[in-house]
């Protein structure tokens, strides 16, 4: 009995993350993403600072990982910003080099979604960019037996694709706040005109 509470406790680890959020607009937005994120089962602390935009999580590997926190972040209406890069590689000759490939990156503190394609010879791979760079992606295919090519401008162009539609994701949330902000003052400086207008 004693035996088996030490192989599960050994395979549950006590992790940080720091997880980059968009779309915060306020410290209450905020307040909110902290709070759900500290109710999640096998999260133990959660903090998020509204001006760094950014939450940092400490959680049991065994009862929560990181695509799930990205997930209650999606729940709430924000956004957890993630890097995305192609890897093209060399060297797989079938399913299960496929699968070998994919289990190696999502081994890799900060990888969020994993998906290696075996007709273009490609991984597609979500990653927070505080955790881990792509020369660490690039590392750990290396050292499962396969070749990395470089990454091509078609890769660089994707980054940057999503790096633009973060940008005016977060100009879209703070104007629609500069507007619902705006609207009162406007109303009580030029109520009394907007009446006689109408």
């Amino acid at each position: 009995m004693n035996n088996e509470n030490v192989s599960k406790d050994s395979q549950v680890r006590v992790e940080r993350i720091d997880l980059p959020i968009a779309g915060m607009t306020c410290a209450s937005c905020a307040a909110k993403v902290e709070k759900a994120l500290a109710s999640l089962p096998g999260v133990s602390k959660a903090t998020v600072n509204f001006a760094t935009e950014e939450a940092t999580v400490v959680f049991h590997s065994g009862q929560m990982d990181i695509p799930q926190l990205i997930e209650k972040i999606k729940d709430l209406g924000y956004e957890a910003k993630l890097e995305k890069v192609l890897l093209p590689i060399q060297g797989m000759t079938c399913a299960a080099c496929v699968n070998r490939v994919e289990r190696t990156l999502r081994a890799l503190k900060g990888v969020v979604r994993v998906n290696v394609n075996f007709a273009t010879e490609r991984a597609s791979v979500e990653y927070l960019a505080g955790e881990v760079m792509v020369e660490d992606l690039k590392e750990a295919v290396r050292e499962a037996g396969y070749a990395v090519l470089e990454v091509t401008d078609e890769d660089l162009v994707e980054n940057e694709k999503r790096a633009r539609e973060r940008e005016l994701f977060r100009l879209k949330s703070k104007f629609m706040t500069g507007a619902a902000l705006l609207a009162p003052i406007l109303i009580l400086m030029y109520g009394e005109t907007l009446l006689i207008l109408i």
